[in-house]
């Protein structure tokens, strides 16, 4: 046994060694500011599936990179029942887990290994895996390997859960005995059991979440996504958690004097969560007088165009992480659109999503009469961070009245696209 466990515990060190994954060190990409990876953090976890058959299941992630992270699980069950039922063990699972898009947050792929001994007596286990155990008490070791799939949920920077399956191969040695009153050895086996090695529900609690927040903040993801904007010598970056936070970088660029900007917001209607507007007259007016908009400025022959910004926004209802995608599709929408009809401006053309509008709910909110709670919203709205609860909260205030009302009358004018031009005055 010990020789299977020493292999087992060779190879989780082999995939433990970062340098073997050079692909997820930080990058720098030509068209944005340095990617670092995300600041290293520990999960501490306990599967609930195990915790129900009173197992004391425990488990602990480690992650490094951008979308590799280490977790090593393990149960112990030292417990014997009325009849001499009792499925006694201990076992160890290590998983190399390797993400589809962000670490820790959604879909994973995982490979792991497991070791561990047992004893079981009067107990019926699933899959066949010892069928005689009503029988026959069974005990021995076992070691196997196996991939699995996840998803993970978080709840907030510090809470969530993950549910996870995996399928493998297991090799386990076993004596056979009496039940309970008998101790005599009967017979020794080899079981070779190929299915389900991994089942979980994990209730996840994060230890430095405070550093991820903080290196989320320094590579800009926190507020939107974008590409690169320009804004006369500064690259301009916007923060979530505070209402209005700009970091300024300076650049050596040489640009015309007295750059202008005009800007045109358009107010197009999709269905619930998609991307692609409507075939409405509505929808069919606002790209009109996007297309009137640009076409003013590009038959004026005193204007030199630098820069051109498809901005989207959208409202506060549901999570952070969904609006900053669906509000970056949104704009690319328009942006498709745009390059379609004006193709020579493409290279001047950057698409940005920024998410959630909480700047223009401040701003919307002194413009509601006899708003119930005002003051209470913008004290929430400014105080409580968007992943520390702060839309429950607005959900939650007066019983949801206020909520409701600004659902009604506020929300339909966050959702917005804008078009932003940059430009000089010939001399």
């Amino acid at each position: 046994m010990v020789r299977y466990l020493t292999r087992v515990l060779i190879v989780c060190g082999v995939l433990w060694s970062p340098s073997i994954w050079a692909a997820d060190k930080p990058k720098t990409r030509t068209d944005s500011l340095a990617v670092e990876a995300p600041a290293a953090e520990f999960d501490l976890k306990t599967n609930l599936l195990y915790d129900a058959t009173t197992s004391i299941a425990l488990g602990l992630e480690y992650g490094w990179g951008k979308r590799l992270s280490f977790d090593i699980s393990g149960s112990y069950n030292p417990w014997t029942f009325s009849g001499g039922r009792k499925w006694k063990h201990w076992m160890v699972q290590p998983e190399l887990r390797i993400w589809t898009k962000e670490r820790q947050l959604g879909h994973f792929f995982g490979i792991h290994a497991l070791g561990g001994v047992y004893n079981l007596n009067r107990m019926y286990l699933p899959f066949r895996t010892f069928p005689e155990t009503n029988s026959y008490r069974h005990e021995g070791w076992g070691v196997g390997a196996g991939v699995a799939y996840g998803y993970r949920w978080n709840f907030s920077e510090r809470w969530g859960m993950e549910g996870e399956i995996g399928f493998g191969y297991i090799y386990a040695h076993y004596d056979r005995f009496c039940p309970v009153v008998c101790g005599e050895r009967l017979s020794s086996g080899v079981k070779h059991y190929i299915g389900p090695t991994k089942i979980a529900l994990n209730l996840i609690y994060r230890f430095g979440a405070k550093r991820r927040k903080q290196s989320r903040i320094a590579r800009g993801e926190v507020g939107f996504i974008s590409r690169p904007v320009r804004r006369g010598l500064r690259d301009t970056l916007y923060i979530r958690d505070t209402i209005v936070v700009r970091d300024t970088i300076e650049r050596s660029v040489s640009q015309p004097t007295a750059v202008r900007n005009e800007k045109l917001t358009l107010h197009l209607q999709y269905s619930v969560g998609s991307s692609v507007p409507l075939q409405n007259s509505e929808n069919q007016a606002e790209l009109a007088a996007l297309s009137r908009f640009v076409e003013r400025m590009r038959r004026d022959t005193t204007i030199v165009i630098h820069d051109i910004r498809i901005i989207g926004y959208c409202s506060i209802e549901g999570t952070a992480a969904y609006n900053n995608k669906l509000s970056y599709e949104r704009a690319q929408g328009v942006a498709d659109y745009f390059m379609q009809r004006y193709p020579q401006l493409s290279e001047l053309l950057h698409v940005e999503g920024r998410g959630e509008d909480w700047d223009g709910l401040l701003v919307a909110l002194s413009k509601v009469p006899n708003l119930a709670e005002r003051t209470y919203i913008e004290y929430i709205v400014r105080n409580v961070g968007v992943y520390e609860g702060r839309e429950r909260m607005l959900m939650e205030l007066s019983g949801g009245v206020p909520y409701r009302r600004l659902m009604v009358e506020v929300f339909p004018q966050l959702r917005r696209i804008e078009c932003s031009i940059d430009y000089t005055i010939r001399e």
